[in-house]
């Protein structure tokens, strides 16, 4: 799928990313369970990962099956994409 190829294209010295949905209003069965085999694939990998804009159904979804918090810690979702790069300037250390 789409998702998958686009995971594979983070480096490996990445050590988070950050998945932007606001243009995802919905999201499937198998949307969902493809877009948790990404953050399983991540994870495993040590890299983390920041939600942003999510919206209510996929909240919704993702919930129901544990990947928030069992993959993302609910700490780790931003309302807005500015949020996040000021979570990430006070939490990660870029050098």
């Amino acid at each position: 799928s789409f998702v998958q190829v686009l995971a594979k294209q983070i480096p490996a010295s990445a050590t988070h990313v950050i998945i932007r949905m606001d243009r995802v209003p919905y999201i499937d069965q198998t949307g969902l369970f493809v877009l948790e085999d990404v953050m399983l694939e991540l994870e495993k990998n040590d890299i983390h990962i920041l939600l942003v804009d999510v919206q209510k159904q996929p909240l919704y979804l993702m919930n129901s099956i544990d990947i928030i918090p069992d993959l993302v810690s609910e700490d780790r979702i931003f309302d807005s994409f500015e949020g996040c790069t000021e979570w990430i300037s006070k939490n990660i250390s870029l050098t």
